[in-house]
């Protein structure tokens, strides 16, 4: 439940904005020779692979892959954000542990045949996935020489007051 309180998540998020908008368009899209390139290609990404993991849990069909070609600017790839972020949120509120019990049966198209996960699995890998592309956003961020900041989970509970009680 901690990681599904919005006014905790928007306070990152607001600083990577914040960063991301003291960059020029140019810089944005800037082509970076690793994952998936550009800044807004990392955005992009992000928002594709969150919405497919959270539609699959719901059992609903998921959207055609986004192009990131198909956002000229940093504010048509926040809208989508924004979007994105929001039915997240709205479906970690929802979430229960039948959700996480759950059996899936996925096509990674590596494998040779489907593949079962459980939501918890599901969850793992959208969690470890995300906090991924974020390092890597945060350092094309610091290469293109806007301010970045730390995104220690530990360090990030303590400050916000959800790690526990001091012993």
């Amino acid at each position: 439940r901690a990681f599904s309180r919005s006014e905790k998540l928007t306070v990152r998020e607001t600083a990577a904005r914040s960063s991301i908008d003291q960059l020029t368009e140019t810089q944005f899209q800037q082509e970076i020779p690793y994952s998936h390139g550009s800044l807004r290609n990392q955005m992009v990404h992000l928002i594709d692979d969150d919405m497919s993991w959270v539609l699959f849990l719901e059992r609903k069909d998921a959207p055609i892959y986004l192009k990131p070609q198909d956002f000229r600017t940093r504010k048509e790839v926040r809208v989508a954000y924004d979007r994105a972020e929001a039915y997240v949120l709205a479906f970690t509120q929802r979430l229960n542990e039948s959700h996480l019990e759950e059996t899936y049966i996925w096509h990674p198209p590596p494998a040779p045949g489907p593949q079962q996960v459980t939501g918890l699995q599901i969850l793992a890998h959208v969690v470890n996935h995300g906090t991924d592309h974020r390092g890597q956003i945060l350092r094309i961020l610091h290469d293109l020489g806007a301010p970045t900041f730390d995104q220690d989970l530990m360090a990030y509970l303590w400050q916000s007051g959800t790690s526990g009680t001091s012993v």
